[in-house]
């Protein structure tokens, strides 16, 4: 399974300094040099702080002026800045720690150590300004990660004394040059005081009213997520919305979640179960109305993407998401011609000539006559939300009703399968391994065949590991014309071959690990140690190695990797590191290495791996 995926890039946290044209590398390492000689004379955290700050600004410009082992001294100056007891210094070190920002690894840890000392250090100076503008953002880190540092939020002292700091507290609203990391923080600050009260962590009771406001503070999907929480809990008291406004809401969170969750699915069986409640736009709008003032607060946000009341009520009314029973109107007594015309038009690849809405009412109205060649199209527009909302459950019911049936019988064994291959909260890769098994000799199928070659090399889903059968059917899809085929074939015999060590004139470069087995990665990632080697004759020069992707080649994905080694001047090991994409996961693929010699980045070293990250258990 090779699904394309957009790699999570976290937002950079650091106000690109504006470097005119002009500006060429030899002033840029001017001013570096000036502001370390300031920092070392002065030895204050003000001076430390904007030597980093001046670094950040370099390795987000990515003009190539510094040497990297110098521009990652940002750290080291952050965290010297921030023991003097610089708020500013403090707040960014940990921010770069807790969202794994400038291509760092997240280091949860290390951000809640750095926050603690913060913290600490404000408290014991009196809380002032710094407090306000900085030292929120550690308090927001500290809460949110108290209970991964193995820590009862629920009894901690010391978390309850930092969530009283924060409790009342507000922050300014964003600077227009301040980092995007700091709209991230703020949305984090919300939902810590959500959590807490609607769970009572930090030992607050919960109040679920400031549960619901501080859910909606950045999200109206978290708000209405949080609504639905409390509805089935009986939680929410008498004050409820009326039906018209849960109507509206149900309505317009579909319109924005476009995956499917529990949250989705209740919002679908409210939409159906109130939509016929309302006759006209006037009666929906007087019963809006009456709403209390709280519940009409908390929606102004999504009310406003909307001109009028009568402007909603036509958006419910109009919704795809609304189950259609009876399909099209009259189907029962048309020529057998003209159906097989309408069906023959509905299955058209072809989105132009009808309505994904009338696809779908003519796939019902065959349904409702015994017609079982739809089947399987019900279970696609189930599947994909065309001309219906997205629902799961029923298209893994309609696939298996068409399995059974006969009809498109192999076309929906390979939809299932892909359901159970790849749909978060439906991943059981045994039954989509049985599945593929069962179209793995069908030339029909090239992506069944690919699929189950990948599980049988990998032994997942249930099946025995057998690298020849994986590589036969590899070859045999590939000449079929899929591509994947063929690169994961390629792959596949290059990891049957030792990385030799490679010699340049300037180093040598050893791989430590070894290569041909299946890697699980897991949530502590992957890891490919080189012992490196400089040639004593080049003392005046360094070695620098770096995790690289080259768009050339089939690279495995990943979320996050290792920073550079740094400069290698004699011998060391650098361990290349990244971090998985997200679960359910399996590729074949490339970890490419680079290098830098004098600053002259040159790809160096690509090596062959079969990794996989087991779906997540339910």
């Amino acid at each position: 399974m090779k699904t394309k995926i957009r790699l999570l890039t976290l937002s950079l946290f650091l106000a690109v300094i504006t470097i005119a044209n002009a500006q060429d590398c030899e002033s840029l390492r001017a001013k570096a040099q000036q502001l370390d000689t300031q920092r070392q004379q002065q030895d204050t955290g003000e001076a430390h702080f904007q030597y980093g700050l001046f670094l950040t600004s370099l390795i987000v410009a990515q003009n190539n002026c510094i040497d990297s082992s110098v521009l990652y001294e940002f750290q080291s100056a952050y965290a010297i800045a921030a023991d003097k007891g610089h708020a500013r210094a403090g707040a960014r070190l940990a921010l770069t720690n807790y969202y794994g920002l400038l291509n760092k690894p997240m280091r949860y840890k290390r951000a809640y150590e750095v926050s603690e000392v913060m913290i600490s250090k404000m408290v014991r100076a009196g809380l002032d300004s710094d407090f306000d503008e900085y030292g929120w953002m550690n308090a927001t880190i500290l809460l949110d990660l108290a209970e991964r540092m193995d820590k009862d939020i629920k009894t901690d002292e010391y978390t309850l004394a930092v969530f009283k700091l924060v409790e009342n507290f507000e922050p300014e609203p964003k600077k227009p040059d301040a980092p995007n990391s700091e709209d991230r923080i703020r949305y984090d600050l919300s939902a810590v005081k959500k959590e807490a009260y609607l769970n009572g962590s930090y030992g607050m009771e919960p109040d679920y009213d400031k549960a619901l406001t501080y859910a909606g503070y950045n999200d109206w999907g978290s708000f209405y997520s949080t609504y639905v929480y409390l509805q089935e809990e009986n939680k929410l008291g008498e004050d409820r919305p009326n039906n018209a406004l849960e109507l509206f809401m149900a309505m317009h969170y579909i319109k924005q979640m476009v995956f499917r969750t529990a949250t989705r699915d209740y919002a679908v069986k409210i939409l159906n179960k109130h939509v016929n409640t309302f006759t006209s736009s006037s009666d929906f709008e007087t019963t809006l109305a009456s709403n209390s003032k709280k519940w009409v607060e908390w929606n102004s946000r999504s009310f406003a993407d909307y001109d009028s009341n009568s402007q909603m009520f036509e958006a419910i009314k109009s919704s795809r998401f609304i189950e259609d029973k009876t399909g099209l109107s009259g189907w029962k007594f048309l020529p057998k011609s003209e159906k097989n015309q309408l069906f023959a038009t509905a299955i058209s690849e072809d989105s132009e000539v009808m309505e994904s809405e009338k696809r779908f009412s003519i796939f019902k109205a065959m349904e409702l006559n015994d017609e079982t060649r739809s089947y399987y199209w019900m279970a696609k527009a189930y599947q994909n939300g065309q001309g219906v909302y997205s629902d799961m459950d029923k298209a893994i019911q309609y696939y298996n009703k068409a399995i059974n049936s006969g009809n498109y019988a192999d076309e929906a064994r390979m939809g299932l399968a892909k359901i159970y291959d790849d749909e978060e909260g439906y991943q059981d890769w045994n039954k989509a391994f049985t599945l593929y098994a069962a179209l793995k000799s069908s030339d029909k199928f090239p992506k069944a065949i690919k699929e189950w070659a990948e599980m049988t090399y990998m032994g997942l889903g249930g099946a025995n590991v057998n690298r020849a059968a994986a590589k036969e059917a590899f070859e045999k899809c590939a000449n079929l014309g899929n591509k994947e085929c063929a690169e994961n074939l390629w792959i596949a015999q290059l990891m049957e071959n030792q990385l030799e060590t490679l010699e340049k004139p300037e180093f040598t470069l050893t791989p430590m690990s070894r290569i041909g087995k299946v890697i699980n990665l897991e949530d502590s990632g992957m890891e490919f140690t080189y012992d490196v080697k400089v040639n004593p004759n080049n003392e005046e020069h360094t070695v620098e190695l770096m995790v690289y992707k080259d768009d050339n080649y089939p690279s495995i994905f990943y979320r996050n990797y290792s920073p550079s080694s740094g400069p290698i001047k004699e011998s060391d090991q650098y361990t290349a590191k990244v971090f998985p994409s997200y679960r359910g996961y399996r590729d074949f693929g490339f970890l490419s290495i680079a290098y830098k010699f004098n600053d002259d980045a040159r790809f160096l070293n690509q090596v062959p791996m079969a990794v996989y990250y087991l779906p997540k258990k339910e």
